[in-house]
């Protein structure tokens, strides 16, 4: 039995070592730390971090240069038409009813949803 988990683990080192795991995320750091160890809402601002995280997650699909689906993230007065709509709020939540976004991959963040929410809450502010 010993030798059979050692088998395991050892398989599993290697598919993570070599690439061949499939996923849909750049890096390690969004493989293995989903949740930021602090996250501060206490002024959510959209130029830091709103832009932010339209950029890491939803830009790739949702500018200018892509324009996927007709629904365009990076200026302010469409991110700001798209999160009171409750579009925004409803694709990342992977709430019934709204396509999930990121397409193909997991739910944000809940720090990063958080600050989107906030933001929200607050009026979406241009600031």
């Amino acid at each position: 039995m010993h030798l059979k988990k050692m088998f395991l683990r050892a398989s599993l080192l290697s598919v993570l070592f070599t690439g061949t795991w499939a996923c849909t995320y750049n890096n390690e750091e969004d493989l293995f730390d989903k949740e930021p160890t602090d996250c501060n809402l206490g002024e959510v601002k959209y130029s830091v971090q709103v832009k932010s995280i339209l950029q890491k997650n939803c830009y790739a699909c949702h500018s200018t240069g892509s324009n996927i689906g007709g629904i365009l993230l990076d200026n302010y007065t469409n991110v700001r038409n798209t999160a009171t709509s409750g579009l925004l709020l409803g694709v990342v939540n992977h709430a019934p009813g709204f396509s999930p976004m990121p397409k193909g991959g997991g739910k944000l963040a809940n720090c990063d949803i958080e600050a989107l929410q906030t933001w929200l809450d607050n009026g979406t502010p241009n600031n």
